[in-house]
């Protein structure tokens, strides 16, 4: 009846887009979200949705992103929400996928945190995961330089990075060089805003 937190990834290997969301629906009398994926090569016609990822047991799995990773243990990187940030690593987009952790011992589960998105910093192996805190403040980054030790993943201070004014939730990262940023100051430069006065009681 829904389907939520659509991604896609290309697949070089079947040369076309690997689409993945979130579906609450019964399956063998179980009521849940899963994630399931279908393919499509100019986002038109897509071949007919699968279940892709279903965990043992009760509980719903929602908010999947899958990044393309070089120069660490496995291709593809994906995280998870389900009772945890669930981080998984395959050689390709259908598996077989290995546990690789969560970030529990940071002290969040999927309890507190949901939406996470992957970004790898410009020229770095450096990665970063934003996880959401609803109605706490959005987004907020853990960083990693090694998959394959999840307790690597780290907290950055609140004054290393900012999102700007306003909760920040289940967004994308799109990475540009700095020409493109350039650009896009040159066509929408920054403008100074003046806070309206507050209108008296």
């Amino acid at each position: 009846g829904c389907a939520w937190a659509p991604e896609a990834i290309y697949d070089e290997s079947k040369s076309d887009y690997f689409v993945y969301w979130a579906t609450i629906s019964p399956i063998d009398g179980v009521n849940e979200a899963r994630i399931f994926a279908a393919r499509t090569k100019d986002f038109r016609s897509f071949t007919p949705p699968e279940i892709y990822i279903e965990r043992k047991g009760p509980g719903d799995i929602i908010d999947t992103q899958i990044i393309a990773v070089k120069g660490q243990k496995h291709r593809y990187y994906r995280a998870s929400r389900d009772t945890q940030i669930t981080i998984e690593g395959a050689d390709s987009l259908t598996g077989a996928w290995e546990r690789i952790g969560d970030i529990a011992h940071l002290g969040y589960t999927g309890r507190q945190v949901e939406g996470p998105a992957f970004l790898q910093f410009n020229q770095e192996q450096k990665w970063a995961l934003l996880v959401d805190k609803p109605g706490k403040g959005g987004y907020f980054p853990v960083v990693i330089t090694n998959f394959s030790d999840p307790h690597g993943f780290k907290l950055l201070p609140a004054d290393a990075y900012a999102f700007g004014a306003g909760e920040k939730r289940h967004g994308g990262i799109l990475n540009i060089t700095r020409s493109e940023l350039a650009a896009l100051r040159a066509k929408w430069p920054t403008r100074t805003t003046t806070a309206a006065p507050s209108s008296s009681p």
